[in-house]
């Protein structure tokens, strides 16, 4: 076992056991930071933040996360960290399940009205960060719409 998976075996109880809320879904939700998409961090030492569904993987499975391989989410609650929630996957398996489960929000997926609210919420300077995890979109989207480079892909509703 790596020093990591000594450190999640022997700080599991204080660091991350005590802020998991159950919901009626059996998620087990995160409590505490959470990145603007999201997903929970959870600060095991200064230099050492992980993704809390990550941790929760490698903590009940005893493994490390291979190299090229997601922490996958089946019932898609970003701060779940339910083991039985889990499984691993590519990258490409993550964008496959995203798209089977209607949640890809790349350019194509926009229509009129989200193009409006994206420029509308840039006039008011609201942050591309903060417009794509509102939209559920990528940054480099809320850019495309921002320089005019994305009316080609939109789709009506």
């Amino acid at each position: 076992m790596t020093n990591l998976l000594s450190f999640l075996k022997s700080n599991w109880d204080t660091k991350v056991k005590p802020f998991i809320k159950l919901d009626d879904n059996e998620c087990w939700r995160w409590q505490r930071g959470k990145n603007v998409y999201g997903y929970g961090r959870v600060c095991l030492t200064r230099t050492n933040v992980l993704y809390t569904h990550i941790a929760s993987y490698m903590y009940h499975h005893e493994t490390l996360i291979p190299p090229g391989i997601c922490v996958l989410h089946k019932c898609d609650v970003r701060d779940c960290l339910n083991p039985d929630h889990l499984f691993l996957g590519t990258k490409t398996d993550n964008a496959n399940d995203k798209t089977s489960k209607g949640r890809a929000r790349g350019v194509q997926s926009l229509n009129t009205a989200d193009l409006t609210e994206i420029r509308r919420l840039l006039a008011q300077g609201v942050t591309h960060t903060e417009i794509a995890a509102k939209l559920r979109t990528s940054i480099a989207t809320i850019s495309r719409v921002r320089n005019d480079k994305c009316n080609y892909y939109t789709k009506s509703r």
